[in-house]
């Protein structure tokens, strides 16, 4: 899953990741997206910048839009894509249920020698994520492409 690339590195590598054949065939990819009406991309979904979120979880990252990532295959890959699957809203069910899991082994995560502000601020990245895919700010897109 394409999750916050580095912004300097979108594009180059793009999804033509190793499950699309070399020669010819077909391949999805499932990819974090901002929603297009905040613009192309943005260079940190976090609250603000600088936050610990963009600090510590993405640094340098960036959510493209689907249109960037439909721009980004067209001019930087010899493939074509042909179909796609929004999903974000069940994946913020899926943060959900890590965080519940997370916050009720908090004991056993301190025990592996994650202090209190990493274990807050994990629930706070799960918790803002949720969010994010319930209101659809955030989405996860399955792309498939072929070449």
């Amino acid at each position: 899953m394409a999750e916050a690339p580095a912004a300097r590195h979108f594009g180059i590598g793009l999804p033509d990741v190793p499950a699309v054949p070399p020669r010819k065939g077909a391949g999805c990819a499932p990819v974090t997206t901002s929603s297009d009406g905040r613009g192309r991309s943005t260079a940190s979904w976090a609250p603000r910048a600088g936050s610990p979120l963009e600090k510590y979880v993405f640094p340098g990252g960036l959510i493209p839009s689907v249109r960037a990532i439909e721009d980004a295959v067209r001019d930087h890959t010899a493939m074509r894509l042909v179909g796609s699957r929004e999903f974000g809203r069940d994946h913020a069910e899926t943060l959900r249920r890590w965080r519940e899991r997370f916050l009720a082994r908090g004991d056993e995560v301190a025990s592996l020698g994650f202090d209190e502000t990493f274990r807050r601020m994990w629930e706070f990245y799960l918790a803002y994520s949720e969010a994010g895919f319930r209101v659809g700010y955030l989405g996860v897109r399955q792309f498939t492409a072929v070449k």
